[in-house]
């Protein structure tokens, strides 16, 4: 093993280095320092930060920073650990100490022992962050393509992890395409070392509906009582929006009621569906209202419900890609000629700009889309958005509330 002390004289302005490939695999700085900042409101172990398989070392940085701790991280690959030095460099350029007591090991993560020796660490591991590799093109990754193993790493570091009240802080970072069973089977892992220890799943989101990020919190990292999590990081610098609860939903059932003009439509995240949060979201902002799915498939699942939304702060607007009320109905598929009798009622309507929700060939799309914005009046008030009643295979003009 050879150790790499962390220097502190970088620029201020961080600017972040990855061997060559690596860039894809790397934490985006804006999930890493949101998690650290979570990590920070939570009550774990004393002692330094350890990655076993630091990669590129953002997340590491992220949490050396904001936690004010010393970090190991380890790496197998010597450029990517070469760049990972300069990246964690960067991050601490303001904490002297920090970056002093700071440093990479080039070698193999399962080789606590041997790591901390070369390091020169004699205390406890405080908080442990594990993000093993994984294949590029694989439409799902099972556990045995990992590397290293989850079940190798958290056995040969558990002598030397500190136990709080509720455990070791533990963060297992985990491909966004695992299965349940396969989320069954990690949790299997954990008990076998740590029997019964608490855990909370998290699924982070930048957008898209797509689940960028999924993580497992365990022990003293875990929240008490909080089974799942979904956080939603925001475009730009505003305050990221969480989402907790058990995610005890049960089957969603897509209603069998035709949807008719007055009907409140909403098009939800699809990320925050797939964490089994929505009716945990539903009873923060449709409290008491009935709410009946008319698609849960592909990007945009949609809801029928009874009201307006009722949004705890702004950005809770994040999880809604479009809301309205029903204006007019038509029989799909949508052509050039529906259009145009669409571009009629919007007109009378005075709707000056619909935004295709629909579900259409993509390369449609844009062709239907540059035709409204060419035909309506962007000068009148109103904005509405074409969406799919998949109960009766309807097409729905909504005017937006």
């Amino acid at each position: 093993m050879r150790y790499i002390e962390l220097s502190n004289t970088a620029s201020e302005n961080i600017d972040f280095h990855y061997a060559k490939g690596a860039d894809r695999l790397a934490t985006p700085w804006q999930v890493a320092i949101s998690r650290a900042d979570f990590l920070a409101t939570l009550s774990i172990p004393e002692g330094p930060i350890l990655d076993p398989a630091c990669g590129s070392g953002i997340q590491m940085a992220a949490f050396s920073k904001v936690l004010s701790r010393p970090a190991l991280g380890i790496e197998l690959d010597e450029n990517t650990g070469e760049f990972a030095a300069q990246n964690i460099g960067s991050v601490l350029v303001s904490s002297a100490e920090v970056t002093g007591s700071s440093g990479i090991i080039i070698g193999d993560g399962r080789e606590a022992k041997l790591a901390l020796e070369s390091a020169g660490i004699s205390e406890s591991i405080g908080f442990l962050h594990l993000d093993p590799a994984r294949p590029k093109n694989s439409r799902t990754h099972g556990l045995d393509e990992m590397a290293p193993q989850i079940g190798e790493i958290l056995s040969a570091w558990q002598p030397y992890i500190a136990t709080g009240e509720r455990g070791p802080a533990i963060m297992l970072d985990l491909s966004p395409r695992l299965t349940d069973s396969l989320r069954y089977e990690v949790e299997e892992i954990v008990d076998s070392i740590w029997p019964k220890i608490g855990r909370t799943w998290e699924w982070t989101s930048r957008g898209r509906g797509r689940i960028d990020r999924l993580s497992l919190w365990l022990g003293a990292a875990s929240s008490s009582g909080i089974e799942r999590r979904f956080v939603r990081i925001p475009p730009d610098s505003g305050p990221t929006l969480t989402i907790e609860g058990d995610g005890r939903q049960g089957d969603i059932v897509v209603s069998k009621k035709n949807s008719k003009p007055g009907d409140m439509i909403a098009i939800i995240d699809s990320a925050l569906v797939e964490s089994g949060l929505v009716y945990s979201w539903f009873e923060q902002v449709l409290s008491g209202q009935s709410v009946e799915w008319l698609d849960v498939k592909g990007r945009r699942p949609m809801i029928r419900h009874g009201g307006l939304f009722e949004l705890p702060a702004p950005e809770h607007n994040l999880l809604i890609q479009a809301k309205g009320r029903v204006m007019a109905i038509f029989q799909t598929p949508l052509d050039e000629e529906k259009l145009e009798l669409i571009i009629d009622k919007a007109q009378a309507k005075s709707i000056g700009d619909i935004r295709v929700r629909a579900r259409v060939d993509p390369r449609d799309q844009p062709r239907f889309q540059s035709m409204l914005d060419r035909c309506l009046d962007e000068r009148a008030k109103g904005r509405g958005f074409l969406c799919n009643d998949l109960v009766d295979g309807t097409l729905l003009l909504c005017l937006v509330k």
